[in-house]
């Protein structure tokens, strides 16, 4: 037999050699079981493996939106925004055109920052369109994105019919997020808005 200290590291009958020569308190060892480990079972309390659920959040009484028209320009914009502030307990409220130009903006918001952010939600709300695979029409509802301090909330809204359409993209920085039905009140109250004939 050959001297075991000088045979390669992977030589397998060295290492079947070496294994058999190893004890454990004065016992020989037992070879490893080939094969996968058996499955072991971890029993957890019923109480740590439920999920933790969050009460429900109250649901928000939006208040009434103001009855105004584009025709009275930037003041719609102004009464519109501003219902937006109060209804969500909003920090800031911005309307942008289909153009990425700032219509209108109220709350701590700098104009730089609106633009920016504004922008920004109008790319992502083209993207969620190439997500929106379900919809008839192709296109996303609304997007929600956590902030440090709240959420940004952003949906495109229509105001007015045919080719005098506007597509504006509405963004609302609040503690929380708009639920569906609050979305569809942003919605007609901006739909509502449409010129008046």
């Amino acid at each position: 037999m050959s001297d075991v200290r000088s045979g390669s590291s992977s030589d397998l009958t060295l290492a079947r050699e070496l294994s058999r020569r190893l004890v454990v308190d004065g016992r020989a060892a037992k070879p490893a079981p080939v094969g996968p480990a058996p499955l072991a079972y971890v029993r957890f309390p019923a109480h740590r493996a439920a999920p933790t659920v969050d009460a429900p959040a109250p649901v928000r009484r939006l208040p009434d939106p103001p009855i105004v028209s584009i025709d009275q320009g930037s003041l719609c914009w102004e009464q519109l925004l501003e219902w937006c502030l109060v209804a969500f307990d909003a920090e800031a409220a911005f309307v942008m055109d289909a153009y990425g130009l700032v219509v209108a903006n109220r709350g701590r918001m700098t104009p730089d920052a609106v633009q920016g952010v504004g922008a920004r939600l109008m790319v992502a709300l083209q993207h969620a369109a190439q997500m929106a695979v379900d919809t008839p029409d192709g296109t996303s509802r609304a997007l929600a994105v956590e902030l440090a301090t709240g959420w940004l909330s952003g949906l495109r809204v229509v105001v007015g019919e045919g080719e005098d359409a506007l597509q504006l993209t509405v963004g609302i920085v609040a503690k929380a997020p708009f639920a569906r039905d609050e979305r569809l009140a942003v919605e007609r109250a901006f739909a509502a808005a449409a010129p008046r004939e």
